[in-house]
C-alpha cells in the first residue's frame, strides 16, 4: 500500500515572514511622507510669512510716500518786475529789454520729520510758437522778502525745445524737516498771453528709491505781465501824490475803450490784484491801471458797487493806446477768477 508523501504546509510561515520583512519599508515610507508634508507646510508658512512681510514693507513704503507727498507744501508767488529792479539785481545785459518782466517766487516746505536729499524743483512754460520767453538770473539776496530758516542760492538750468517749451531746473535742493526753501527767478515774456505752466517737486522715495513727483499746473495770467496801480478817487481829484502826478494826468485823459465790455468783480478781489492797502477803501470813481512798454497805460474805472460788494468796471484806454493789442476779455476773466 502506497503511502502518501505529505508536504508540510509552510504558506502561513511564508506570509508571516513576508509581512515581517515588508513592515519596516512601509513605516519608513509613511515617515518620509509625513516629513515631506511637514517640510511642505513649513515652506508654505515661510512663503506666506515672506509674502506678508513684503506686503507690510510695501504698505509702509506706500504710507511713507503718501506722508511725504502730503507733507511737502509748495507754492508760487507771481509779481510784476521792473526793468530798473532787474538792472540793479542782474549781471546780464539789460540794456535792450523789450518784453514784460515777471518774477516768480518759489516756496517749498518740508512739513515732515524726514529729511529729503537731492530734490529737484522744476518750472515748465508752454507758450504759442511766435512767443519768446527768456530767463534772467538775479541775485537772490532779498533777505527782507523771507522769514524762512533756509536761504539757498542754486544755479538754474534753463532749457528750450520746440516740443517741451521752456523749463528751468533747480537741482540738489535739501529739504530739511520743518523748513522752507525759497528762491526766485525772473522771466522776460515777449508777447502778452496766458502761458500754460507746471510746477514740479521731484525726489527719490527713501524706501523704494522710485521717483516721487508732486505736480501742479497753473497759468501765468496776462494781468501778471503788466504793472498794476490803484488810484483812489481823492488822488484823482486832488493829485495828492507827486510820484503819481504824471500818471494821474494820463488817467484823466483816458477815454472809453471801443472793443471792451463792462465786467463785475468783487471789491476784495480788486484789492488783492491791485495791491490796495488796508487803510484805503475800494470806492466808486477809483481807477485800476495797467502799464506796459508796448501798450502804455489803460485800465478801468469802478462805476458803481452793489449790495454784494460787486464793482461794475468800465474799461478805458489812453488816446495813444490801440485797443487791438489788448485782450480785455481775458484780463476781465482773470481778475474775476483771482478771487
Amino acid at each position: 500500500m502506497d503511502s502518501e508523501h505529505v508536504q508540510p504546509d509552510t504558506s502561513s510561515e511564508d506570509k508571516s515572514s513576508t509581512t515581517e520583512a515588508s513592515f519596516p519599508t512601509a513605516a519608513l515610507g509613511s515617515f518620509i511622507g509625513k516629513v515631506g508634508d511637514a517640510f511642505g507646510n513649513l515652506q508654505k508658512v515661510i512663503v506666506d510669512n515672506e509674502k506678508r512681510t513684503l506686503e507690510m514693507v510695501s504698505a509702509m513704503n506706500s504710507m511713507m510716500e503718501t506722508t511725504l507727498k502730503m507733507g511737502i507744501s509748495s507754492s508760487l508767488q507771481v509779481e510784476t518786475f521792473s526793468v530798473e529792479k532787474l538792472k540793479e539785481l542782474s549781471s546780464q545785459n539789460t540794456n535792450d529789454i523789450d518784453c514784460s518782466l515777471v518774477k516768480l517766487i518759489v516756496l517749498v516746505k518740508n512739513n515732515t520729520k524726514i529729511p529729503i536729499e537731492n530734490t529737484t524743483i522744476e518750472l515748465g512754460f508752454t507758450s504759442s510758437p511766435n512767443n519768446k520767453i527768456k530767463l534772467y538770473n538775479i541775485d537772490n539776496q532779498e533777505k527782507n522778502l523771507t522769514d524762512s530758516n533756509v536761504d539757498i542760492e542754486k544755479s538754474l538750468v534753463w532749457k528750450e525745445s520746440n516740443q517741451d517749451g521752456y523749463k528751468v531746473y533747480i537741482d540738489g535742493v535739501c529739504l530739511v524737516p520743518f523748513t522752507e526753501v525759497r528762491t526766485s527767478i525772473v522771466l522776460g515774456i515777449k508777447n502778452k498771453e496766458q502761458i500754460k505752466s507746471q510746477f514740479k517737486v521731484k525726489f527719490l522715495s527713501p524706501g523704494t528709491g522710485s521717483e516721487i513727483c508732486i505736480n501742479n499746473s497753473f497759468y501765468l495770467y496776462i494781468l501778471y505781465q503788466y504793472k498794476r496801480t490803484y488810484i483812489p478817487l481823492n488822488e484823482i481829484n486832488n493829485s495828492l501824490s507827486s510820484k503819481k502826478e504824471e500818471l494821474i494826468q494820463k488817467v484823466k485823459a483816458m477815454v472809453l475803450a471801443q472793443n471792451a465790455e463792462k465786467f463785475q468783480a468783487k471789491l476784495d478781489t480788486l484789492r488783492k490784484v491791485f495791491f490796495v492797502p488796508p487803510a484805503l477803501g475800494v470806492e466808486i470813481g477809483s481807477y485800476c491801471i495797467f502799464e506796459s512798454l508796448e501798450h502804455g497805460i489803460f485800465g478801468f474805472r469802478i462805476e458803481r458797487v452793489d449790495d454784494n460788494y460787486l464793482g461794475e468796471c468800465v474799461w478805458l484806454t489812453s488816446e495813444e493806446t490801440s485797443d487791438d493789442g489788448i485782450d480785455f476779455d481775458s484780463i476781465s476773466k482773470e481778475i474775476v477768477s483771482s478771487a
